[in-house]
């Protein structure tokens, strides 16, 4: 499973359409691509979005297919599509101590700055 950090709050069904749900920049994010490389159609991956009052929207999405395509302001990025399978809208504190959602947490609580994380 992946998991993609949304921290930035980018609106990816508007910027690219209904069907994504992530994007990365190939030349400022290198070391991002490069996970995210074993990621396949069929997997899926959780994108963690903060949307205020300390609550955080973690989206569950089976990948479709990735595509390059130029974000709003023309610069080209990799783009995941598929189709969205969950959502849950935890406070932040609750997310930093569940199982499944702690990968995206340091240990004092704060969102990590990586784009894209596995665990061990």
């Amino acid at each position: 499973m992946f998991f993609f950090n949304n921290c930035r709050g980018r609106d990816h069904q508007r910027i690219y359409g209904a069907d994504a749900f992530y994007d990365l920049h190939p030349k400022t994010q290198p070391q991002a691509i490069k996970k995210a490389a074993n990621f396949r159609p069929g997997d899926e991956c959780i994108v963690a979005t903060p949307i205020g009052n300390g609550q955080i929207r973690f989206t569950r999405f089976r990948m479709e297919r990735e595509e390059e395509k130029p974000d709003e302001q023309g610069k080209l990025q990799k783009v995941f599509r598929g189709q969205s399978l969950q959502l849950d809208v935890p406070t932040k504190g609750d997310a930093a101590r569940d199982a499944l959602y702690s990968v995206f947490f340091k240990n004092n609580g704060d969102f990590k700055r990586q784009s894209v994380l596995q665990k061990p």
